[in-house]
């Protein structure tokens, strides 16, 4: 089994590359397991996939939705999950902050996930501009920043630029080789 992260602070557009992705999984049902909300992907090309978070057109999509609490229910689903009969996954992905965390990864791999995880990275002017369009505070992007690049020094971690539709295109395509 494998597990698929997109890790950055804010407005690095995490979010916008894992809508893209969605695009190409197929067949989709939305479930709940205690605290956790999940979208379960069945297709020919890339197998069952399950995406963590909730993805609608409302604010604050993905794994900003769930609770604070989460991350204790995401670490017993990843192991849960590889007993479901009937219902075998091959790939969970989620993006964001709430479960980018050493406790979730390391959940992943006593439970037997490959995990890659890939930062999203825009170039500074790029970051600044979409950050200038957020209200947040300073101090609290700062202190995002600062676990991502903590995780990025102690796990394998793949940093992808995110200017442009290309790069977006490209996240997408590492995702998807890493999905088969």
């Amino acid at each position: 089994m494998r597990l698929i992260g997109l890790l950055g602070g804010p407005a690095t557009g995490k979010t916008t590359v894992m809508r893209c992705y969605l695009k190409s999984l197929g067949y989709a049902v939305s479930m709940k397991w205690k605290s956790i909300q999940y979208t379960f992907y069945s297709s020919k090309t890339y197998g069952r996939v399950i995406v963590l978070g909730v993805y609608d057109n409302k604010p604050f999509s993905g794994t900003d939705r769930l609770s604070a609490s989460a991350i204790n229910d995401a670490c017993e689903f990843l192991k849960n999950i590889k007993d479901w009969k009937g219902q075998e996954t091959n790939t969970v992905v989620f993006e964001g902050d709430k479960l980018s965390c050493d406790r979730f990864f390391k959940e992943a791999k006593e439970s037997g996930y490959d995990l890659f995880l890939i930062k999203v990275a825009p170039s500074q002017e790029v970051l600044e501009l979409r950050r200038s369009k957020r209200v947040q505070n300073r101090k609290w992007v700062q202190t995002r920043d600062t676990k991502v690049e903590n995780l990025k020094n102690k796990w394998v971690v793949r940093e992808m630029k995110n200017d442009d539709e290309i790069d977006k295109s490209r996240i997408v395509s590492a995702m998807l080789s890493f999905t088969m």
